[in-house]
């Protein structure tokens, strides 16, 4: 499915099966979209770079256009541990965000990952560090990338490190993104 406004094509399907989308203009209109697709708080998880590009300014005037509640999730500027996502899904539960919007590099979409997975499933991320671990998913992240490579490959697994960063692990996140965007 293909999003317009007026006669601009702001998202377009980049991998059906994954339900992920890039983002082809400029992000005034991310809130109207995050609008139409049913959602009303989102959790923000950005690193250092989003902020300091301004390009979260223009995402919170987007959002706050469209009458989007969100909240920010502090700054994410390394890959994340186990306490990163828990705690970033318990924030998330206990002010009843029903999306998340993961913006930058590689750390914070890990995050954001990690939470959405935790939204659908409960519990901790440690739990799915097992890849027999059977996991529901969900729609309500949206991605705004920016790294190198193959990034919808990248999009469908996360690293996280346990907590005293002595084991990194991968975690297949097979999910519904419902925003791509490099």
């Amino acid at each position: 499915m293909k999003y317009t406004y007026g006669k601009n094509e702001i998202l377009e399907p980049v991998d059906r099966d994954a339900y992920i989308y890039r983002l082809t203009s400029s992000y005034d209109k991310l809130g109207t979209v995050v609008k139409e697709r049913r959602f009303h708080k989102s959790l923000i998880v950005y690193d250092s770079g989003v902020r300091q590009s301004q390009l979260l300014q223009k995402i919170e005037k987007s959002y706050q256009e469209a009458g989007i509640q969100y909240l920010l999730f502090p700054e994410i500027n390394e890959e994340p541990c186990f306490r990163t996502i828990n705690d970033g899904y318990n924030h998330c539960l206990m002010t009843n965000c029903d999306s998340v919007l993961a913006i930058g590099g590689k750390a914070a979409v890990d995050t954001g990952k990690g939470i959405n997975i935790l939204r659908f499933n409960g519990g901790n991320i440690e739990k799915y560090t097992d890849p027999m671990t059977r996991r529901n998913t969900g729609s309500g992240l949206f991605c705004l990338c920016r790294f190198e490579g193959d990034d919808n490959t990248r999009l469908l697994t996360l690293n996280v490190w346990n907590n005293d960063r002595k084991q990194r692990y991968c975690v297949d996140c097979y999910c519904n993104y419902d925003i791509k965007a490099d």
